[in-house]
């Protein structure tokens, strides 16, 4: 292999970490090179964590293949007051729980089918 080859190119490096006294086997695939046997954890602590979080990046993986395979997106949305205000007017969204996540997201749900059927009628009267 000449220098311009990577870890990614196939070759499996070892890194010793002095400070943690742990190697790491990285075969340049990110966590899929990753294997839990060749980690030299210092604690079972620290084992169950760390196969705690690969339970849980595993769930997550499936839900996202999941979601991909039937359709649907996902987006992060920044609401500023205005859009608060109009949850509060057209989706029924409660002042006082503005801080609840849960009714948040319930009312944007709301709005947001009430602007796209909004939209589609709109849409409908332009055409007639």
């Amino acid at each position: 292999m000449d220098s311009s080859d990577g870890p990614a190119a196939g070759r499996i490096t070892e890194a010793r970490l002095p400070e943690t006294r742990r190697t790491v086997r990285h075969t340049g695939q990110g966590e899929r090179g990753r294997n839990l046997t060749t980690l030299k954890i210092d604690t079972e602590r620290e084992r169950e964590k760390a196969l705690m979080r690969r339970a849980r990046r595993a769930a997550d993986m499936r839900a996202c293949r999941k979601r991909q395979a039937n359709g649907i997106a996902l987006y992060t949305v920044a609401a500023d007051e205005t859009t608060f205000a109009m949850m509060e007017r057209f989706a029924g969204l409660d002042p006082n729980k503005a801080g609840d996540k849960n009714a948040v997201q319930v009312a944007l749900g709301r709005l947001l089918r009430a602007g796209l059927q909004a939209l589609i009628e709109l849409e409908a009267r332009k055409r007639r």
